[in-house]
């Protein structure tokens, strides 16, 4: 349990962050990768769309990849499949109605929702058959997460905003610059207010930065 517990915490802390930061840059990232040619800036917004939709379940799957090892530690090898192709079949009607409305954002709306639903019932079942001791704290820590991760974001928000290269003319240079400072705003911002608001889960990770982390512990 005390495994599991550390394990889900740590993925948390790495994706519900990233999560939010890739939301706010999808769009430049979209026009540096895939913006040419017949790939307009229309496909762009769309895809962009598209991105942060799925990003919304990034989190549920790094829960289920962990959870479902923990059902395999247990030999249970059964229940995680059973689950999964209930939620499949389950959501096959899910699928159409938002695909037929809403064509390719149906399908990342269907997707995350899928992943979501299946994640949670995983919990579930963990939680009547094991007990809350794997999950103790995880609520806590994923609403300070998402609330510094949001925080984070603000001021990310108004570095995309700012048009300090001419996106007509170098929309590729304004993207790339856009990616960087943004990513290095934010970073600060949410390393600084994690290790002083939620020290423990981020601690693995600013070990990471060498003598740099003590700026930050301190």
């Amino acid at each position: 349990h005390q495994t599991l517990n550390l394990a889900l915490r740590s993925v948390l802390t790495l994706l519900i962050p990233l999560s939010i930061w890739m939301m706010c840059i999808a769009r430049p990232t979209i026009v540096l990768i895939f913006q040419q040619g017949y790939f307009n800036p229309t496909d762009t917004d769309l895809t962009a769309r598209i991105l942060r939709i799925l990003l919304a379940g990034v989190s549920f799957w790094g829960i289920q990849q962990v959870l479902a090892r923990g059902y395999y530690a247990r030999q249970d090898t059964l229940s995680p499949a059973i689950l999964g192709t209930a939620v499949t079949a389950l959501s096959i009607p899910l699928f159409w109605a938002l695909c037929t409305n809403l064509l390719a954002m149906g399908v990342a709306m269907a997707s995350a929702s899928a992943i979501a639903s299946y994640t949670l019932l995983l919990c579930c079942l963990w939680w009547y058959r094991f007990g809350t001791e794997t999950f103790a704290g995880i609520g806590t820590a994923s609403l300070k997460l998402l609330l510094i991760s949001f925080l984070a974001g603000t001021p990310t928000v108004f570095i995309l905003r700012t048009e300090f290269i001419d996106s007509a003319n170098h929309p590729y240079l304004k993207a790339l610059c856009e990616i960087a400072s943004s990513g290095l705003v934010f970073g600060l911002v949410f390393v600084g207010l994690s290790s002083r608001f939620l020290p423990l889960p981020v601690e693995p990770f600013l070990k990471k930065l060498g003598q740099i982390r003590r700026i930050f512990l301190r």
